[in-house]
Order: structure tokens, then C-alpha cells, then sequence
């Protein structure tokens, strides 16, 4: 194996942990309209049902357990750092199951590059400072609660929420720095992922380009695919999922099945 691997990750490769994906029939995505809970829009108007959803997914996100394709994935960065073989880690997921899976094998969360953000963080709307946040905020029932999460993953340099002010009208949080409302730090529809620019120039040196659980038809990340191919023609495109035809015509391998399957299969292949 040589030059770098460049792995890409979506909801389907969390499936397997219990978490519903956007496009599932059922689960807490068909309960709730996408444009009331989930648009940068719909925090401007009502920040109090975007909490809301946003709890149930962080209590979702919180019981779930990063399974046998997280896992290899955590296992493989760690034997490439040891080989000196760069691997780049993105994904489209917020449940922090990648970075849980990497502090399993002593490696930093921060390996993962989360591009939709991640539910164990908050940030301030005013000044935009982040921090560890383990409250859920809000029950079931769309009732304010100080219900702690007990395993997501957090970062060592963010200063961690150690209790939390509420408004009044709505009992929303308030970041501790400015006084202002908190906002789950995760990228709603309407604003643009993060880190795009290091997912962007970490393509270049790509050999081996690999999708897992995701449509690669949707953009922004489905430009990570095509420009591996624009900048190395002899690069390895590969398709992880369970159904072939979700692939975009960029990728010339794949392998179809559960990522808890299919994954463990693929990296023992790349790595032997």
C-alpha cells in the first residue's frame, strides 16, 4: 500500500449502530418536517423546536455503540500512522461514533474531520465560541431537562459546560461567554459544512478513495470523489453501501453489503 487514503463516511455506516438515517422511512427524521427543525432559517424562528429535535437526535446519538465498521476504521489510522501511511478521515455523520471508536485505540478525536459538525458541541450565536456541551437540554417530551449524556466524545481543548443558564420564554440555553443563545454546533441546511477547504487540499496525494454508507451523489462531498480522479487519474475509487446503484459514476469498485461486513473486509485488503 502506498501514497494516501482518503475515506469519506455517511449515515449509512451508523445504520448498524441503532441511528436512523435522513432518508430511513421511519425513525425520528419522518416524524419531524426537515424545514421546521433542521434549517438555518428554522433557528431564526423558532430555535425552540430545532432544540428540541436536536435532543432527541443527541439522545439517539448518546445510546448508540460505534460497531465492527467504525472500529476497523479507528484500528486501520492507527496501523497506517504506525507505517507511516497517510489516512484522511471525513465524515457526514454528527454522532461522534468515528471519534468514540478513535479514543478506543488512543488515537484523537480530532483525527476524524466531522464536515456536518458534531452533537457533543454547542457554540455561542453571538460570538461563535464553541463548547464541550454533555447536556441533552431538552426530554422527550420537548421539556427542559439538565439530563447529561454519558458517552459521546469530547475535545481535551474545548472548555466543557459545566452547568447551564436557560431564557426564560422558551428555557433555551445560554452560552456562558456572551449570555446569548447556545445553538447545537452542527451544520443545518442553508450553511455550508466545515473544514471544507482541508477536506479539499487533503485530496491531493490520494491513491485509494473510499465511500462508505453514503449516496456520493450528494454535494459537497461527492466533489471529493471527482477531484481525487481530476488531480490522480490512477486512483482507487471504491463504494461502500448497501445498494450499488446509490453510486456516482466516479467510483469503479465496489463492495456491496453492511458496512459492519464490508468494512473489516475492505481495510484487511487495502492493508495486507
Amino acid at each position: 500500500m502506498q501514497g494516501k487514503i482518503f475515506m469519506l463516511t455517511g449515515a449509512g455506516i451508523s445504520a448498524e449502530s441503532g441511528l436512523e438515517t435522513y432518508r430511513s422511512v421511519t425513525g425520528i427524521w419522518q416524524s419531524h418536517k426537515m424545514e421546521e427543525v433542521a434549517t438555518r432559517d428554522a433557528f431564526l424562528r423558532a430555535p425552540e423546536k430545532v432544540w428540541q429535535f436536536f435532543a432527541l437526535l443527541k439522545a439517539a446519538a448518546d445510546k448508540a455503540v460505534p460497531n465492527s465498521a467504525h472500529r476497523a476504521i479507528a484500528a486501520s489510522m492507527l496501523k497506517c500512522k504506525e507505517m507511516n501511511i497517510p489516512f484522511f478521515l471525513v465524515t457526514q455523520n454528527i454522532d461522534t461514533l468515528h471519534e468514540r471508536a478513535l479514543a478506543e485505540v488512543g488515537l484523537p478525536v480530532s483525527d476524524c474531520i466531522a464536515m456536518h459538525g458534531r452533537l457533543s458541541v454547542s457554540s455561542c450565536v453571538k460570538c461563535r465560541k464553541s463548547f464541550n456541551d454533555p447536556f441533552i437540554h431538552f426530554d422527550s417530551r420537548g421539556i427542559d431537562s439538565n439530563e447529561r449524556v454519558k458517552h459521546l466524545a469530547f475535545f481535551s481543548e474545548l472548555e466543557t459546560l459545566a452547568s447551564v443558564e436557560h431564557e426564560k420564554e422558551h428555557r433555551l440555553p445560554l452560552s456562558p461567554c456572551c449570555k446569548d443563545l447556545l445553538k447545537p454546533s452542527v451544520v443545518l441546511f442553508g450553511e455550508e459544512p466545515q473544514e471544507l477547504n482541508k477536506c479539499y487540499s487533503e485530496v491531493l496525494g490520494t491513491s485509494v478513495f473510499v465511500a462508505v454508507g453514503t449516496s456520493g451523489k450528494v454535494a459537497p462531498a461527492n466533489e471529493f470523489a471527482r477531484w481525487a480522479v481530476r488531480l490522480n487519474s490512477g486512483v482507487r475509487t471504491i463504494f461502500v453501501n448497501t445498494d450499488q446503484s446509490a453510486a456516482s459514476d466516479t467510483f469503479k469498485e465496489f463492495f456491496t453489503g453492511p458496512a459492519t461486513e464490508q468494512v473489516p473486509f475492505l481495510i484487511s485488503r487495502l492493508l495486507s
